[in-house]
């Protein structure tokens, strides 16, 4: 099931990003942590939005996404967060959660979708993963995070 995050699940959420190992310690708080908080606090615009996806099983959230329209350009949105829990990864739950994303911007006239990611060796698997669901790699700035860590832009048009 996919569905709106619960504010008492904050704890939870960032500890799926934590055991992703690709955020430097205390990153996951300041970045994501305050994004939570801005998101249940009334901070972040309507638009913004952050879903969760269940395990079928247990109920639990196993991966959540946060994603908003783009400050820049008339119908394209950002999918800034998509995390799923390492235990359950290559189960399809971050097919559902992204797929489930796509059919929601659609039927709101969204015409593009941004997805930005690392050149970091922890994320590999993401950069694989996005061009399996019809993303197409459209840029790379050398250095951007850091010396030797490029942004990774993905875009599909919907």
């Amino acid at each position: 099931m996919i569905r709106k995050i619960k504010e008492e699940e904050q704890k939870d959420l960032l500890a799926i990003a934590h055991k992703t190992g690709i955020f430097p310690e205390g990153e996951v708080e300041e970045l994501l942590g305050s994004t939570l908080s801005g998101y249940f606090s009334g901070e972040l615009e309507e638009r913004h939005h952050i879903l969760a996806i269940e395990d079928e099983v247990s109920r639990k959230a196993v991966g959540w996404s946060y994603f908003a329209p783009s400050f820049h350009a008339e119908g394209v949105w950002d999918i800034w967060w998509i995390g799923i829990d390492s235990s359950v990864q290559q189960k399809g739950y971050g097919s559902k959660l992204l797929l489930h994303i796509e059919k929601m911007l659609k039927e709101q006239a969204v015409r593009l979708i941004i997805i930005e990611t690392s050149s970091m060796e922890t994320l590999a698997k993401a950069r694989k993963f996005y061009p399996k669901l019809g993303y197409q790699q459209c840029g790379i700035i050398p250095n951007f995070y850091a010396v030797g860590d490029d942004k990774v832009i993905f875009a599909k048009n919907i």
